[in-house]
């Protein structure tokens, strides 16, 4: 049974953060995953998922590879800005120095989020 997803909003207001995300799931590494998959699991089901996928015999490698690249870096993107939103409209009624110490995590796990939907675009010698 999945958990129910709620929206991400003003803790204070109860407003929703008004932000284009999609409804994709990402491993970040050191983070326990509800869903138990593996970094490489994850990233199938989102590599899988992409609108283009079954395009992959009709244009060249090279260029369909470029394209999913460019739509996981997009997807981590989207969520990434919709957090910072988050975190931004929920830190606004704390003091400057207050709101730095909660939200100093914020960068690594960016990078984290970042680097788990990254691919190896190295061509591979044929042994």
């Amino acid at each position: 049974m999945e958990p129910a997803i709620e929206s991400l909003k003003n803790l204070d207001t109860d407003m929703p953060i008004d932000c284009s995300d999609s409804d994709a799931r990402f491993f970040v590494a050191n983070v326990e995953h509800s869903q138990n998959m593996s970094r490489e699991e994850v990233l199938h089901v989102l590599v899988t998922e992409w609108d283009e996928f079954d395009s992959r015999q009709l244009i060249p490698d090279a260029q369909w590879v470029q394209e999913l690249a460019q739509h996981l870096e997009d997807l981590a993107e989207m969520r990434i800005d919709r957090v910072r939103a988050w975190v931004k409209s929920n830190l606004t009624r704390f003091q400057a120095g207050h709101a730095s110490v909660i939200s100093s995590r914020g960068p690594s796990r960016a990078i984290d989020l970042k680097s788990s939907v990254q691919l190896c675009l190295m061509q591979c010698e044929d042994i």
